[in-house]
């Protein structure tokens, strides 16, 4: 075979390989390719899509398509169309007010705590307060008992005759030391166990939140 003519046949092979091989072997990849992206589309269509109305937008338990109160707070009790319901619900104010160091036990009461309670029962003229005494893990059940009673009239009385809070809407409790903040050993901690807490609450209508393991 002459150097011309064995040129044109090696070039004749290189066109068919490029022109008919490789396609057939790229073909498989193509197909495969293919498939994939059609899989990838029907695999979006079967999803829940939001132009169906299944979703729920503002996560309040109901379907948007019967949301009838599209963005409503997700902390707040629902009724069946999505809308918050409306009752009878609890306010309340509560602070801890310490009673450490305790030379005098009166004179180290935090004012601005008692400060709270009072403005909270201004806000809300229904509102009641309850104070319950705490003492430290010391002497005997009825002496711990009786401090707690001793702590929560002191700020009773601050209350009554500083902020001007009616005597009637105040009540008095104790639990002695049953209730411990701190139950180390540590003279200066457990102390901290002295103390009132206070609860102003009342009930107002309003719109009820949803209940939770934290309530």
């Amino acid at each position: 075979m002459d150097p011309i003519t064995a040129i044109k046949k090696h070039c004749w092979y290189f066109i068919c390989y490029w022109w008919l091989i490789l396609p057939a072997l790229l073909l498989p990849y193509v197909i495969a390719l293919g498939v994939v992206e059609v899989g990838a589309e029907e695999l979006s269509v079967t999803e829940p899509g939001t132009d169906q109305g299944l979703g729920d937008n503002d996560g309040d338990g109901v379907i948007d398509a019967r949301d009838q109160c599209p963005g409503t707070n997700n902390q707040l009790a629902v009724n069946n169309q999505g809308c918050p319901e409306k009752g009878m619900t609890t306010i309340k104010k509560t602070v801890v007010i310490p009673f450490y160091p305790d030379t005098p036990e009166t004179n180290t009461v935090k004012f601005s705590q008692i400060q709270q309670l009072a403005i909270f029962a201004r806000k809300h003229p229904s509102a009641s307060i309850t104070l319950t005494g705490h003492s430290e893990q010391s002497g005997n059940r009825q002496k711990n008992k009786s401090q707690g009673v001793a702590r929560a009239q002191a700020v009773k009385e601050i209350l009554v005759n500083r902020f001007k809070i009616k005597e009637s809407r105040i009540k008095l409790h104790t639990v002695g030391a049953m209730q411990p903040l701190m139950t180390i050993a540590a003279e200066r901690d457990k102390k901290k166990n002295r103390r009132v807490v206070g609860e102003a609450k009342t009930e107002m209508q309003g719109q009820i939140k949803r209940w939770n393991v934290f309530q």
